[in-house]
């Protein structure tokens, strides 16, 4: 099992680098193509102030804050290739660049559908506007969610997993085996688990080769998120593999907590999905 297609939004942002370098470094250890996609920012000019007469604005004015975007766009989308193919080349990798006019996210969604693997930003697309929530629902592909400044970029090495037995921590799971099958290490951290759920996961890893190390806490005062990050925080865990809720408001409400504190921290990628 293994990835083939692997797709990374592409930016100028301070994060860019960071984001890169893993997507390709993922794309070359699973001998994929690696698709860089830079999204078009829509034009959406400022609002006129608030004066008598302000709804108009002269034709030249408009074409010149048009201008000014298409140049400002411009820039962003060279930086971003740049960005992208010193990442390619530093690993080693076959890759395909893409510039998306995408008003709507449909289109950057619709190639998200069609990829095994994307490689996003943490904070989501600024503009248009894509949360990493949202692209999960919609997309239904396994996310790598990266924040700006991660702790590692070889986010192959150290890897929990956060399992709960649910259809979201299932559907993130099989989106990660090709990464727990080569990390040196991987952690279970389960709270409060079905009874079944610590003999039955243990099983199914070593089908696939990995020995996992289980960390269990049976207290119900014990708020999920902070002990998964607790954990991951302490041992260096380079990469969070996790499923997010948010369907229903009685999920948001028990499983929510969860996605909100792990989708705050700043420090190690997660790998997502719904």
């Amino acid at each position: 099992m293994t990835y083939r297609t692997i797709l990374a939004y592409a930016d100028a942002s301070d994060g860019a680098p960071a984001r890169l370098r893993i997507a390709a470094a993922l794309a070359a250890r699973s001998n994929a193509v690696l698709d860089g996609v830079f999204v078009v920012p829509p034009f959406i000019p400022a609002p006129p102030p608030a004066v008598a007469g302000a709804g108009y604005i002269p034709p030249d004015t408009w074409q010149d804050l048009m201008d000014s975007h298409q140049a400002f766009a411009a820039r962003a989308e060279e930086d971003a290739k740049a960005g992208f193919t010193a990442a390619v080349d530093e690993a080693g990798t076959r890759a395909e660049w893409t510039t998306l006019e995408d008003l709507t996210i449909h289109g950057f969604i619709g190639m998200a559908r069609c990829a095994d693997l994307v490689v996003f930003p943490t904070s989501g697309m600024p503009s248009p506007h894509l949360t990493a929530m949202e692209l999960a629902s919609e997309s239904a592909t396994p996310l790598v969610l990266v924040p700006e400044a991660p702790a590692s970029t070889q986010i192959w090495r150290k890897v929990l997993v956060a399992w709960n037995g649910s259809r979201e921590a299932a559907s993130a799971l099989r989106g990660a085996w090709p990464i727990l099958e080569t990390a040196d290490r991987v952690e279970v951290v389960m709270v409060e688990p079905p009874p079944e759920a610590e003999a039955f996961i243990a099983k199914r890893m070593e089908r696939h080769g990995v020995k996992p190390r289980m960390h269990i806490s049976r207290s119900p005062d014990v708020a999920a998120g902070e002990m998964i990050k607790g954990h991951a925080e302490s041992l260096g865990i380079d990469l969070v593999v996790m499923g997010l809720y948010g369907h229903s408001r009685l999920r948001e409400m028990v499983l929510g907590g969860t996605s909100r504190t792990m989708l705050s921290q700043e420090v190690f990628p997660l790998l997502v999905s719904r």
